[in-house]
């Protein structure tokens, strides 16, 4: 699944497609520790997309791996702190790349990821 890094940090001694996004790899996966539950809604990544050069290549995709991207609604988080916090009817659910509340009040009201799971399922919406 490909997820945008953001801005690239202007560094004049390099040419400019050799600078370096803002936000590396390692601070995703400071912010979203291995097992943090995640909710996305992926869409398949146009051929267009696929012509830039892969920077840090990872392990080699099966030949029949579809790639995938993420639209900046499309990713859901439970942050596990707010998970443990979490007291009254305040909800863990955060967005990952915009606020749940830009997607109506609906959002905001499941409190956890289970509770939007059966809350989609309740309304015909499923893997």
């Amino acid at each position: 699944m490909a997820l945008d890094q953001g801005a690239v940090v202007r560094d004049d001694s390099a040419p400019a497609d050799q600078w370096k996004p803002a936000k590396s790899v390692a601070d995703f996966e400071k912010a979203m520790p291995s097992g943090t539950k995640i909710l996305a809604y992926p869409r398949e990544l146009p051929q267009e997309a696929l012509t830039g050069a892969v920077r840090i290549p990872g392990a080699k995709l099966p030949g029949s791996a579809q790639l995938m991207l993420v639209p900046p609604q499309g990713l859901l988080l439970e942050d596990p702190v707010l998970a443990a916090q979490r007291s009254g009817g305040q909800t863990a659910l955060v967005g990952g790349r915009e606020p749940l509340s830009a997607g109506g009040n609906a959002w905001l009201q499941p409190r956890s990821m289970d509770e939007l799971i059966a809350r989609l399922k309740d309304h015909g919406i499923s893997e």
